[in-house]
């Protein structure tokens, strides 16, 4: 079923009431709640990039993926101010693989330099926390983002993007 209008709105409420008690609290609660209100939102939303362009029953101009990646850089400013380094790294996974999401639409255009650049640099910085963070502690984690970046090298329009992204997985591989 497509994701409403109706239905972002509760999404919107909950993030609203997470604000709303750090608000009240002085910042002393909430705050890391509605960083992760904002997270869960955009994952919600990206996952659906590919087969919904916007909201079902909606007049915004906003695409899925434009709401997607709005909730998921308010996550990113939130959990860069209260300091949690391995959100911070998960936000950064979900923006890179938000752009990978965007090249599964149907008849989707090649990623812009700029998209791609900025992509890459979200994807790179995850992958440097699982690295300092350990790859034998977080494996899924350290893989997953490696792959991602492998991805996104492979959208390069020029000769060798495969063979950068398949020495980038050897690179990582020799690491773990």
């Amino acid at each position: 079923a497509a994701f409403s209008e109706e239905q972002y709105r509760l999404w919107l409420k909950a993030v609203e009431c997470c604000e709303e008690a750090a608000r009240l609290s002085d910042g002393e609660l909430g705050r890391r709640e509605g960083a992760f209100a904002h997270l869960r939102a955009g994952v919600h939303l990206s996952i659906r990039v590919p087969s919904q362009p916007r909201l079902a029953g909606s007049k915004r101009s906003d695409s899925l993926a434009e709401l997607a990646d709005r909730h998921f850089g308010k996550a990113l400013r939130a959990f860069d101010e209260l300091r949690e380094d391995r959100e911070i790294a998960v936000c950064h996974f979900h923006m890179a693989d938000l752009a990978l999401q965007e090249q599964r639409v149907p008849g989707a255009a090649p990623l812009s330099k700029a998209r791609l650049a900025a992509a890459l640099r979200h994807a790179r910085r995850s992958t440097e926390y699982w690295e300092r963070a350990g790859a034998l502690q977080y494996p899924k984690d350290f893989i997953s983002s490696h792959i991602r970046v492998a991805r996104l090298l492979e959208c390069q329009q020029r000769t060798g993007a495969i063979a950068e992204a398949v020495e980038h997985l050897a690179s990582a591989e020799t690491r773990l």
